[in-house]
């Protein structure tokens, strides 16, 4: 997750166009991982209906 930041504040600062790529690369697979991640909690909230949500918003207390 810094290797977006840091990759854009170096493409920003030092002009490097192969920065640039790697920024951008890193920052669409960021997003991928992000809407896959959401993506399967509501495969399990609403497919195999296992409670996931649920214990994710409300956990049991210790």
């Amino acid at each position: 997750m810094l290797a977006v930041p840091l990759g854009g504040a170096l493409v920003w600062y030092l002009g490097a166009n192969s920065l640039g790529e790697l920024h951008e690369l890193a920052g669409n697979a960021l997003f991928v991982l992000a809407l896959a991640h959401a993506a399967l909690a509501l495969f399990h909230h609403y497919v195999l209906r296992d409670g996931l949500l649920v214990r994710m918003i409300r956990p049991h207390s210790a």
